[in-house]
């Protein structure tokens, strides 16, 4: 499924032409049938509006949005801003809400300092301020390091948030946090379903 599209040229392309095109690419994702006047909304606030502004149109059980040079289709999912899982046994696997796969303990998943038996493993969704990465010398804001790792805005609160109690240790397949406290083991933990796979697809017109 193309559930992206690369518009880097089409400033350059006639406006019907453009049009036809994301009418095809919509009919393509199985929209088959949107009005004259949505196509042309879609164009205006995608294609015309200033480079940094994050557009957003609804479109029934879809949203379309726009990040770097490629406008993206996505499927309508529960906001997890203020969701926690807490993961007791961890030799049973955590399915995460909105489809999102599954954390598994294994032995070739990503490697993290292994948690102390009275701390509580838990699952969040929500992250702001500054972070020291591992194997970063200085602070960053939690917006920079989304957008250093490529992970468009309406991705950032579906990516799983490692915590042991309050204390935050992983963006579970993306990066791994520096903390104060002394870990003295590691252990791994996959996740099934990175979010990379939902949005590197491209359905290109150069």
């Amino acid at each position: 499924m193309h559930n992206s599209l690369r518009i880097h040229q089409f400033q350059n392309m006639n406006k019907n032409m453009c049009t036809e095109l994301i009418r095809y690419w919509l009919f393509l994702n199985n929209i088959k049938t949107i009005s004259y006047q949505n196509i042309q909304v879609i164009y205006n606030q995608m294609i015309c509006s200033r480079i940094d502004a994050n557009p957003k149109i609804k479109l029934k059980q879809h949203e379309i949005r726009r990040y770097k040079k490629s406008i993206y289709l996505i499927k309508n999912r529960k906001n997890l801003k203020n969701t926690i899982l807490f993961w007791h046994n961890q030799n049973i696997q955590l399915t995460l809400p909105n489809n999102l796969g599954c954390l598994t303990k294994n032995n070739y998943g990503m490697i993290l300092p292994k948690p102390q038996k009275n701390e509580i493993i838990n699952i969040r969704f929500q992250l702001e301020g500054k972070i020291l990465i591992f194997g970063k010398s200085n602070r960053q804001k939690v917006k920079k390091v989304w957008q250093e790792n490529h992970i468009p805005p309406w991705e950032r609160n579906q990516v799983p948030l490692l915590f042991y109690d309050n204390c935050f240790i992983s963006a579970l397949g993306i990066f791994v946090i520096q903390t104060n406290k002394k870990y003295k083991s590691i252990w791994h933990i996959s996740w099934s379903d990175n979010l990379n796979s939902t949005y590197t697809k491209k359905f290109v017109f150069s």
